[in-house]
């Protein structure tokens, strides 16, 4: 059914039934469809075109049809009459039925006037001559339906489906093709493969004229000459002779509202429904962070609206409208980025894709997904422009981030629960000064001060507001029997034990006799934090600090923006539990030198008092962070190590396989003059990540942290930046930057124009 889904997906259509056509108010439920309860196609495909009298006697006179020479004589006329009579006789015996009759304008002596309305017009001749002075209660001329496109076999099928779907808002669960006898194999074999629809649920009835050994064995001939091994080929008809007969036989090149895209790609008529999605529970604690998360996301956010309506113009004529899917994460199907608005979807077989890979080099795609159904592989004219939201509500929000007048956004007032932390009580790390603070002088204006430079923060001090147990015992007691996976930080391999054979290792003189250095990530892996561990989960919210950037609640964090009908983010928070190391080894670290595309808060719950330390510190772990600016030659050198070590990676730095140990961070500093923030953390330290800084973890002692992501308004330029990054390597975009900058703009400027009004 690849080639059909696209209809539905393209579309939520208004039906088009002889009834007057109807609108859709802003928050009215979509109607049901005309023929909703319907699920039996029964398709009677066009061979010509009646231009008589409207009359049952005047049906059998070839001169009152437009034929082709070879239809004159031998009962051609008979025929089509017979097809229209068995499809009649089909639908009547089946309530549950629709009868299409298919066929587009082909004739040019017809004039406008197509197949299918042709067929439809007999058929009603037929009807009501039979029923002529009696009643019926079978409804049969509210079940007939026209569909006046298709120009070969193959479209006749599909397009019929399609109008099917159009009238009944399903595809049919089984269909029946009335035709020529000597089409069957052509239908059968070719054409219901083709749309990969279900053979036990698809027949062919066959009517011939009556016999003649030399006109059976012409039409035989011309048969598998000209269509049966041509389309054996060209499934869809798209080469050669195949499109030379399409297009001799659209002689007054009809399309559907002059668009170039076949008919059944119809834009919905549904109005647009950002703003009525758009979330107003999320309310500023002070006007002034309100105004500062509009303006810092501004820059990022003209940029992303301006390059979408920029797409719009250039495809503007043949562009599809579909609205935004729900409770699903609509991706790229090549490089796995979320996908905004403007993207491009195969007329074939639904594969969509963003821009970026529309415009980029297709050779270099894997074929997996550069192939399309039956091996053909994709080109740019197979792909249809589809928006989801509507081009004039994109200018609105536009014009809206326009008007917002440009002054310098102000430092929202500090927290009335934080102190003021003077310069004695900050602590400024030797290189380049990260903050270093003590959690009760934390304040947001301190906080934003330094975050804003794209620097990281550590608080200390933050586990003296906790009311629960984050020990070892406690999860052994708790989680003990529970399985997990485990990591081994040296060589990469996984092993599966338990929480309580897993800390058997994990303190004291135990922790001798495992040589293993093994980490448990992602804690828990499939699950939510919130709901296996609902305790845990508000003591670590309420111990967080700068609690308007990364709570879950939190003002400025944006990722809480998107609508209930859209999948959140799986931000954390999570887990991380690793093994101290036994002997300083300076050859590999707890977690391998890598990047986020967002921001992040990692806080130390417990560290093991008596497992070894390494010399000449007292730090229970140590990390490394690098400074975004400096991603892209930190890259080149890990590219060079990779090579060095004839080491395959899809990325040097998003395949996370190299932990810089002392003797690389020297040759780095050396090579490329790049020094990292290093920074010591000890239980109750809350170390704060911006996105896009590289960073790598060592840690000396056994210990319990805790993390979690979270989107700053300040750090949007840099997720965007890693997000593309991600798409290079085919990483998954959970965070949907774009639908979350899009909602966080309209959330936070309708609740500053109510407070105006």
């Amino acid at each position: 059914m690849a080639l059909l889904f696209v209809y539905l997906l393209v579309s939520l259509v208004r039906p088009k039934s002889c009834a007057t056509p109807f609108t859709i108010a802003v928050n009215d439920p979509l109607p049901s469809p005309p023929l909703s309860s319907h699920h039996h196609a029964i398709i009677v495909a066009g061979h010509a075109i009646y231009n008589g009298p409207k009359t049952v006697d005047g049906l059998y006179i070839d001169d009152h049809w437009v034929l082709e020479s070879f239809q004159r004589g031998g009962g051609h006329v008979e025929t089509f009459i017979k097809h229209i009579q068995k499809g009649i006789e089909l639908a009547r015996g089946d309530p549950n039925a629709v009868l299409i009759f298919t066929g587009g304008q082909t004739r040019p002596d017809a004039g406008p006037q197509s197949e299918g309305l042709s067929y439809w017009q007999i058929a009603q001749m037929l009807v009501n001559d039979t029923i002529k002075g009696e009643e019926t209660q079978d409804n049969l001329g509210e079940r007939m339906v026209i569909e006046e496109f298709a120009r070969d076999s193959h479209e006749n099928l599909l397009f019929s489906l399609c109008r099917f779907a159009e009238m009944t808002g399903q595809y049919p669960s089984s269909v029946s093709v009335i035709g020529f006898n000597f089409k069957r194999e052509r239908f059968q074999e070719i054409h219901r493969a083709a749309i990969r629809f279900p053979i036990d649920r698809f027949q062919y009835i066959g009517i011939d004229p009556p016999p003649s050994d030399a006109i059976d064995a012409t039409f035989e001939a011309g048969e598998l000459a000209k269509s049966y091994n041509p389309f054996k080929k060209d499934l869809y008809g798209c080469h050669g002779s195949l499109k030379q007969k399409k297009l001799d036989r659209n002689p007054f090149r009809r399309r559907k509202d002059n668009k170039h895209y076949e008919p059944y790609f119809v834009s919905t008529e549904v109005p647009d429904q950002i703003r009525s999605r758009t979330r107003h529970d999320i309310r500023t604690p002070a006007k002034s962070l309100q105004r500062h998360l509009l303006k810092t996301i501004r820059s990022a956010f003209l940029q992303m609206i301006g390059k979408d309506i920029d797409l719009i113009k250039k495809h503007e004529a043949v562009l599809r409208r579909r609205p935004p899917m729900t409770n699903v994460r609509h991706r790229c199907d090549i490089c796995l980025t979320s996908i905004f608005n403007m993207h491009w979807i195969c007329g074939v077989c639904g594969l969509e894709i963003c821009n970026d890979c529309y415009e980029s080099d297709w050779d270099l795609k894997p074929n997996k997904v550069v192939n399309c159904t039956f091996k053909r592989k994709h080109t740019r004219k197979h792909m249809v422009p589809v928006i989801k939201y509507e081009s004039r509500v994109m200018k609105e929000l536009h014009a809206e981030a326009m008007e917002l007048d440009d002054e310098k956004s102000e430092f929202p007032p500090m927290a009335e629960k934080s102190g003021t932390a003077s310069e004695n009580e900050i602590d400024h790390d030797e290189y380049d000064n990260v903050l270093i603070v003590p959690a009760d002088k934390m304040n947001i204006s301190l906080f934003q001060q330094h975050w804003m430079k794209g620097k990281p923060v550590m608080v200390q001090g933050v586990m003296q507001a906790s009311k629960e147990d984050w020990s070892p015992k406690y999860f052994s007691r708790m989680y003990g029997k529970q399985a997990i996976e485990v990591t081994d930080c040296y060589t990469g391999s996984t092993s599966e034990t338990t929480i309580k054979g897993f800390f058997k290792g994990f303190s004291g003189d135990k922790r001798k006799k495992f040589s293993q250095i093994l980490k448990i990530k992602d804690w828990p892996p499939k699950s939510d934090f919130r709901a296996d561990f609902p305790n845990l989960y508000n003591d670590f919210m309420q111990m967080l600090p700068a609690p308007e950037h990364c709570t879950a609640t939190g003002y400025l964090n944006l990722s809480n923006r998107l609508p209930d009908e859209y999948i959140p983010p799986d931000l954390g928070p999570k887990m991380f539990i690793a093994y101290g190391s036994v002997d300083g080894t300076k050859t590999f670290g707890t977690t391998n030198l890598h990047c986020d595309m967002a921001d992040a808060v990692n806080l130390m719950c417990y560290a093991d008092t008596t497992s070894y330390k390494k010399e000449n510190t007292s730090a229970a772990a140590i990390w490394d962070i690098y400074p975004f600016e400096v991603l892209q030659d930190l890259r080149k050198f890990v590219a060079k190590i990779a090579s060095e070590r004839k080491q395959k990676v899809l990325d040097p730095i998003h395949s996370q396989w190299l932990y810089l140990n002392d003797d690389l961070r020297e040759r780095l500093w050396k090579e490329y003059r790049i020094k990292g923030w290093r920074l010591y953390q000890d239980p109750g330290c809350a170390i704060f990540i911006p996105a896009g800084c590289a960073h790598q973890v060592s840690n000396y002692r056994s210990s319990i942290k805790c993390a979690y992501d979270f989107v700053s308004p300040e750090n949007l330029s840099r997720c965007a930046e890693i997000t593309k990054e991600f798409g290079k390597v085919r990483r998954d975009d959970a965070l949907q930057l774009n639908s979350t900058m899009l909602f966080s703009w309209t959330s936070t400027y309708d609740e500053r124009k109510a407070e105006h009004q």
